[in-house]
């Protein structure tokens, strides 16, 4: 019987490097360092505020940019800058398995896996030489 979480993951998973991040350490760590994780989940939500008009109510402090949260590829699980845990995601953070899944598929998909601080190092390195 096919497992019920798995509905075509492989077209964009399967083989990918994943990067291990612990919440909230990996978020305090984040705002402390203003590291590229935190540069990343900020420019889109700040650039959608400000498209809609929104601008003087963050800068009042009414709306926050930072309602960060992405759900497991697989069983929607949610992860979330105040959500304790384990979670693994692409490069990109367009995708993330929850530790569960990451258990269950970790072997079918093939997947290698960096710790999440690489992640951060290597986005900074690409970022400084442009």
């Amino acid at each position: 019987m096919e497992d019920w979480r798995l509905h075509g993951q492989e077209y964009w998973l399967e083989g990918k490097t994943l990067y291990q991040v612990v919440f909230p350490d990996f978020w305090e760590k984040a705002c402390r360092e203003r590291n590229a994780f935190l540069r990343m989940i900020t420019d889109g939500p700040v650039t959608y505020v400000k498209e809609n008009g929104q601008w003087q109510e963050l800068r009042q402090g009414e709306a926050s940019p930072i309602d960060w949260h992405e759900h497991c590829d697989f069983c929607w699980e949610k992860a979330a800058l105040d959500k304790k845990g384990t979670f693994y995601f692409t490069k990109d953070m367009r995708h993330m398995v929850c530790e569960e899944c990451f258990r269950d598929f970790c072997e079918r998909f093939k997947w290698k896996v960096l710790d999440g601080e690489t992640y951060v190092v290597r986005l900074t390195e690409e970022e400084e030489k442009i």
